[in-house]
């Protein structure tokens, strides 16, 4: 008796702390056991009353058919576009209201990067004039401040991640103003995306459609020929040698100091600084090329790590409980075996290092930093990996080009690495149009029922309100994936 009272003493806590647990866990706004079915708002309806209207009607199809939550574009440029400290939230006033109206919950997204030059994006928000010239003082140009390609263009998507000691105070004082003005809504915010670069992708503007040599489906442009990645590469470099000497050794080089280490420059821009680079594969098969592509993914991993870092500090009031989210980009072209350097355009845009063997499940095929990247704030704070493209196939040759697609394998290759690093994921698709065929809410359907997926946002909410199939398919798919 005396044994079986201990042994009751001993269970009796135990059993209590697992069956609270999961309350607990409830408590948070969303529950690791909810799968999530969002829309995505217009990019910007500002003065377009036909289109407010449509988008009226639009929310009360999304709530009848299921939808959960509409996400909306917080952007930078045209919240905090007039000055430095100036808000306008007036436009966010009112779409809220709307969407809260028809029942809907909402989750915005920190847009800190430019709308417009993308497929679909039918808006101009700027990043605010006023960032590029704050740092001028300091000695510190507006080309300073952009990445710049081995095609010598200047891209102004997003402020350079070289560039995160100057602004990510202003991030974290944009996304404590968010809080502050909308605290009262916080029972009615699902998740908050953080913009993490172009596209507000976890990426390099290295894939860019505004430059044919840089556009789908080519390798893309490397984004490492900016003073300050130059800068930072050199430091990359003595850290890792420490003397010029062990550089030259493992570079096979003849470097007179650390001056003199520089990005890919064996092309010209009109055909590409890193073209022999790629072309011969020392980006793969030279310990240098191994080493700038570690750096240069490392660099983005770094970045990610600081965004994550300011979310957590910014919302740590009202918005304390709320789910942070995040995106990476399914950049699927250049990956198949038949392509001229498999895997590039993944390297390109940062997401992947060439050090690894990135065709095994030990790497993450690849994805490992990334996922571990997230994976450690998982006692912080809920975190949700969001992934592009769910509705793409594997396919070398797509529309007559050579993309040598492996679109949906890649799903499946970055779902398995968030799985193993016990992270969330959630879906999302790549092409609006893409709601109208049934093939691709077939590949949906396959990719998120033969993974572990956490929820589905679909671009955008009138191609799953106004459209017979997107309607259909969707709310097909919210019926089975409705956790009981």
């Amino acid at each position: 008796m005396k044994n079986t009272m201990r042994l009751y003493q001993i269970l009796l806590p135990l059993l209590v702390t697992a069956l609270l647990a999961p309350l607990e866990r409830l408590t948070a706004k969303q529950s690791n056991d909810v799968f999530t079915h969002n829309a995505m708002a217009p990019l910007d309806m500002r003065d377009d009353v036909k289109q407010w209207d449509d988008f009226s009607r639009q929310l009360i199809i999304a709530k009848s058919i299921g939808i959960d939550a509409i996400s909306i574009d917080v952007w930078w440029g045209t919240v905090e576009r007039k000055a430095d400290n100036h808000f306008d939230w007036a436009y966010y006033d009112k779409i809220t209201s709307v969407i809260e109206s028809a029942g809907l919950h909402w989750v915005p997204i920190m847009s800190f990067h430019r709308c417009g030059g993308y497929i679909g994006e039918a808006c101009n928000a700027l990043i605010p004039d006023w960032v590029w010239s704050n740092y001028e003082d300091m000695g510190i140009r507006r080309e300073d401040m952009l990445y710049r390609s081995e095609n010598d263009d200047y891209n102004d998507e997003a402020v350079s991640l070289w560039q995160d000691d100057l602004v990510m105070n202003q991030y974290i004082e944009f996304m404590n103003e968010f809080e502050q003005h909308f605290a009262d809504k916080a029972p009615n915010i699902d998740e908050i995306n953080i913009s993490m670069g172009p596209s507000g992708e976890l990426r390099y503007p290295a894939y860019n459609p505004r430059d044919p040599r840089c556009d789908y489906p080519t390798r893309g442009c490397f984004q490492a020929y900016s003073t300050a990645a130059r800068t930072d590469f050199k430091r990359f470099a003595e850290r890792k040698y420490g003397k010029i000497d062990a550089l030259n050794s493992a570079w096979n080089t003849k470097l007179s100091s650390f001056d003199d280490v520089s990005p890919p420059d064996d092309g010209t821009p009109n055909d590409g600084r890193s073209s022999e680079f790629v072309a011969s594969n020392q980006y793969k098969n030279s310990q240098y090329g191994r080493d700038f592509i570690d750096w240069y993914h490392e660099s983005l991993v770094d970045h990610g790590n600081r965004m994550i870092e300011a979310g957590i500090k910014a919302f740590d009031g009202a918005f304390a409980n709320i789910e942070i989210g995040l995106k990476i980009a399914g950049i699927h072209w250049q990956m198949s075996a038949n392509a001229p350097q498999p895997r590039i355009t993944e390297m390109a845009v940062g997401l992947i290092p060439s050090s690894i063997d990135v065709s095994v499940r030990s790497t993450g095929f690849g994805y490992k930093k990334i996922v571990d990247m997230v994976a450690k704030y998982k006692s912080k704070r809920s975190l949700a990996l969001h992934f592009t493209n769910l509705e793409g196939d594997d396919r070398d040759l797509i529309d007559g080009k050579n993309a040598y697609s492996q679109a949906r394998t890649q799903v499946n290759y970055v779902a398995t690495a968030a799985l193993d690093a016990g992270i969330r994921i959630k879906g999302e698709n790549a092409m609006s149009s893409s709601l109208s065929s049934e093939h691709s809410w077939d590949n949906i359907n396959q990719s998120t029922h033969e993974n572990i997926f956490h929820g589905l946002t679909v671009l955008r909410v009138d191609k799953v309100t106004d459209d017979p199939v997107g309607r259909n398919r969707y709310q097909q798919f919210i019926k089975s994936t409705k956790k009981k």
